[in-house]
């Protein structure tokens, strides 16, 4: 049993590592694996009886659940300005097709 609680620390951290590298990049993906993250230090903190680990996790969930949240609500409000502002036309002097 001591060595699977070691495990799930040890793919916690790396889940942590990879999750902040895609956010880092933008990558939305690194939201999903980010709370895989949390979920594992949770699962890791209450085995050993770590419960300001734990809380802070359930700090981390929330804000992790928001920025995802976020990230969407921006990434669909981007895209509907585009649609709404591209040139249906496709003539290349036109001002909305970006030339000048």
């Amino acid at each position: 049993m001591k060595l699977a609680i070691e495990l799930l620390g040890w793919v916690s951290i790396v889940l942590n590592l990879v999750g902040n590298e895609m956010l880092g990049r933008k990558r939305t993906g690194g939201w999903p694996v980010r709370l895989a993250a949390n979920a594992g230090w949770m699962a890791y903190s209450i085995s050993v009886f770590a419960w300001p680990l734990f809380v802070n996790h359930i700090v981390f969930t929330i804000s992790n659940s928001r920025g995802w949240w976020q990230w969407h609500r921006q990434d669909r409000a981007r895209r509907s300005i585009q649609a709404d502002t591209a040139c249906v036309c496709r003539c290349p002097g036109c001002v909305a097709n970006g030339a000048d």
